[in-house]
């Protein structure tokens, strides 16, 4: 009887165990994550219309900190960066833009809501797809 009970109690610990290296290592992660996309961007933006075939694009500056995004765009509105924060779910980004916009132009310009994200030492790539139109930021960390 004493032997089953501490097997028993052997096969609990080593799932605790296991159970929070998974826990450390997704927090880890995430602060690695976090450490990567800190930092300074410069590159392209640009929109195409996969149906038409229609692609415009500009250059961008974007600027990345803990929590918090500002960026600009050599063509006004196109596209619209702004600032505010943004959080991390998954491999999305989930930009929540507090610039105050007029409404002269196309918001879905502006830089918020969930995109795909990619991530290399030093370029990041954002892109998003609304129906035939995709979205994409092409950046290099400088």
């Amino acid at each position: 009887m004493k032997n089953k009970f501490c097997e028993m109690k052997f096969s609990i610990f080593i799932r605790l165990i296991i159970l929070l290296s998974l826990f450390g290592c997704t927090k880890r992660d995430d602060v690695q994550l976090q450490v990567m996309l800190k930092g300074d961007y410069s590159g392209t933006f640009k929109r195409t219309n996969s149906e038409t075939g229609w692609m415009c694009s500009s250059s961008v500056t974007l600027l990345i900190t803990d929590s918090t995004f500002t960026g600009t765009s050599d063509q006004p509105y196109f596209p619209a960066i702004g600032s505010g924060k943004f959080e991390k779910t998954g491999m999305e980004l989930n930009f929540i833009n507090e610039g105050v916009w007029p409404a002269h132009f196309d918001w879905s310009l502006i830089l918020s809501d969930k995109w795909q994200f990619e991530i290399t030492y030093n370029q990041l790539k954002i892109w998003k797809e609304n129906g035939n139109i995709t979205d994409e930021y092409i950046l290099d960390k400088i």
